[in-house]
């Protein structure tokens, strides 16, 4: 309850600052997105806006496109961008984000298999786990901010598998020049062509923006509730594996392919309260000042929650506990991050910040059973930690550095890193950069209990050492290639585990730590060739890995090419885009899921992959609607059914889907 008193006394407090009427500058230039500036070049604006801020004195102008601010809680800003390029195309999904190293589930909503190796979190304190479930869980860093003249509003529609849809749908408005709040949800219905894979879920976002008159306070403030359920199957049985592999007609309606389950569900719930506010020390009409200086304060209060439920048991998992009829998992982890930072921004001695960190977390196995293993199934610590970031711009050379180290507590971490960004040319931009961290590898792995006796660990895991170099650079006519490498100290993973019986099937994993160290390579390169109006656009990915073990377990080669064609039609008021896309991957050992941990496994049994994915799209934008129409894997039926996102768990066949994203402007 506190919680919510809290939320609604920042609700009262943003209210009573609307009044004022001033308009605020923008804390930071536009940044500088190569999408927007091809939206410019184009004149891909806003039918009856502009694109400079001059022309908006006349009345019958409305405002500049550019005045439609998106601002991110590092006070980067951006603006409203309604183009249509192939980037938008890439994504138009259900994650709205490039899924290029992300390997898709049959149904909308399900989990995706990494095709390369998972980013290193920035945050120094322990995640939960349960990752494969989070892939649409939005962090507090991802969370925009608006500033706009008119209210604004943007509606995304596509639809899914089988029996629902995909919508996700924006308001923002400035009930002031200095006060706006944006309201969004995001909701997901899809039956799917598979037994038992139904996936459901929400995101409901408010946030709040604020400048006082004087600009010198500013706050910002998001409620965010977060909610994802699916049912499980479990994958296909081994008879409908080879049903399935043998192309058989009779088997093309998917649903009659036996699964070895269909009564198990999961389900992944999150709730958020975030407020950061700072105080600018120094008056905006100081000129005279040389160190403008803020200070600030950052409180986050989050709320997760898992649980998988099975009505009955079922064998490859083991046994249930004693007296237990059916499993109902369920875990949860609630924390809560306060940080008081101070902000210098100075011309001579570049941009310094620093911050110190309070934060609290309590994990919890949610279980009224007794079972044979009795250990604490809470835990409950605080953790404090000092961070500084330090940026500055020397004859045209761009360096930065970033550090955070915890100070008390036992599972917090460490991380450094360092970067310069060199214009080698005029055309040509140099970046390289290290960094170092040291991270818990979550709560999952240390501790861990289920109605399942065989899914029942408390360990002492040790920290998950990471040390990448990495470099980009951009070269006209060739492309952007880039590189990194990576070295992992105890790297952890969940491995498979046989049974005792070797007739029995078996699917039992445990959490697992490398014991030498692990070196993973990867080398990118990407570039768009244009001839007349048509366009070629490619990212191919190299990855090796030397390691003693098979623990980490990515395919070599990973490539995305498509060729399409663009177009304005109809006295140039329809843009049209119209293309096919190849993807393709090199066989690997590919991880295999887990429902009852939510998370991927390592198996090196059986190598998937090699199987082309051939899309083609026709995409059109008419004034600020972007309609899209895709028919997916249209290669399903004739390369043969070996297409698996994971043992068991077949990719999508072909479909044609469709859906919009329509801006309005008011």
């Amino acid at each position: 309850m506190r919680t919510q008193h809290f939320f609604y006394l920042i609700l009262f407090l943003a209210s009573f600052f609307m009044a004022a009427q001033e308009r605020p500058d923008i804390e930071k230039e536009l940044s500088k997105n190569s999408e927007l500036k091809i939206a410019v070049a184009q004149k891909d604006t806003v039918p009856g806006f502009t694109t400079s801020p001059k022309a908006a004195n006349s009345k019958k102008e409305k405002p500049p496109v550019t005045d439609y601010k998106i601002i991110s809680v590092d006070r980067d800003t951006t603006y409203v961008d309604t183009s249509l390029t192939i980037k938008k195309e890439y994504r138009f999904n259900y994650l709205r984000k490039d899924t290029f190293e992300l390997l898709r589930f049959s149904n909308t909503g399900q989990t995706y298999n990494r095709l390369s190796l998972a980013p290193v979190s920035n945050s120094i304190f322990p995640s939960m786990g349960f990752s494969a479930k989070q892939f649409p869980y939005t962090t507090a860093n991802e969370v925009m901010y608006y500033e706009v003249p008119t209210p604004f509003t943007e509606m995304f529609y596509k639809t899914v598998m089988e029996q629902g849809q995909t919508t996700d749908i924006l308001f923002t408005t400035n009930t002031s020049p200095r006060y706006n709040f944006s309201i969004s949800f995001k909701g997901i219905r899809s039956l799917g062509k598979y037994q038992h894979v139904l996936t459901s879920g929400g995101q409901f976002r408010f946030t709040s923006n604020y400048r006082s008159p004087n600009e010198r306070y500013f706050l910002r403030f998001h409620y965010e509730n977060q909610r994802s359920d699916q049912e499980e199957n479990g994958g296909l049985t081994a008879e409908s594996v080879s049903d399935f592999e043998s192309e058989n007609k009779e088997f093309d309606e998917r649903s009659k392919l036996s699964v070895e389950y269909e009564d198990a569900d999961n389900g992944f719930n999150s709730k958020r309260y975030f407020l950061d506010h700072f105080y600018k020390l120094t008056p905006k009409n100081d000129t005279l000042s040389r160190l403008p200086l803020s200070v600030g304060h950052r409180f986050e209060y989050q709320s997760k929650r898992n649980f998988f439920s099975h009505t009955a048991a079922y064998a490859p998992y083991g046994d249930l506990v004693a007296e237990a009829t059916t499993v109902s998992d369920r875990t949860e982890l609630r924390t809560t991050e306060n940080s008081f930072y101070g902000r210098l921004d100075s011309n001579l001695l570049g941009q310094f910040e620093a911050k110190w960190t309070q934060y609290n977390y309590k994990y919890s196995i949610v279980d009224t059973l007794v079972t044979a293993n009795q250990f604490n199934k809470h835990i409950e610590a605080n953790e404090s930690a000092l961070s500084g970031s330090w940026r500055k711009k020397i004859a045209n050379i761009q360096l930065q550095a970033s550090f955070s180290k915890s100070l008390g507590g036992i599972r917090g971490g460490d991380r450094f890193s360092v970067a310069a960004e060199v214009p080698i040319s005029q055309k040509i931009v140099l970046k390289a950069g290290m960094n170092r961290s040291v991270q818990h590898p979550g709560f999952l792995f240390e501790r861990y209990q289920s109605d399942y006796t065989s899914f029942d660990w408390q360990l002492d895991p040790k920290n998950i050492r990471t040390t990448q170099l990495y470099a980009w650079a951009n070269i006209p006519y060739v492309g952007k290639l880039s590189g990194s490498l990576s070295n992992i100290e105890n790297h952890s993973y969940f491995e498979k585990t046989p049974s005792g019986d070797p007739t029995v099937q078996s699917l039992l994993v445990n959490p697992a730590q490398a014991d030498a160290s692990i070196r993973h390579l990867q080398l990118s390169w990407s570039q768009e060739f244009r001839f007349w109006r048509f366009a070629l656009d490619n990212r191919v990915m190299y990855q090796n890995v030397a390691q003693d073990t098979a623990a980490l377990n990515v395919p070599e080669i990973v490539t995305r090419n498509t060729f399409y064609y663009s177009d304005r039609l109809f006295e140039g008021r329809m843009f049209l885009q119209t293309g096919v896309t190849l993807n393709y991957f090199t066989k690997y050992y590919m991880n295999g899921y887990h429902p009852v941990i939510g998370e991927f496994y390592s198996q090196n049994d059986t190598q998937y992959g090699g199987f082309p994915l051939i899309d083609i799209f026709v995409n059109a934008k008419v004034r600020q609607t972007r309609l899209y129409l895709k028919a997916e894997h249209l290669n399903s039926g004739f390369t043969g059914n070996t297409f698996y996102s994971a043992p068991g768990y077949p990719y999508r066949d072909y479909i044609i889907r469709f859906g919009l994203v329509w801006n309005f402007f008011m």
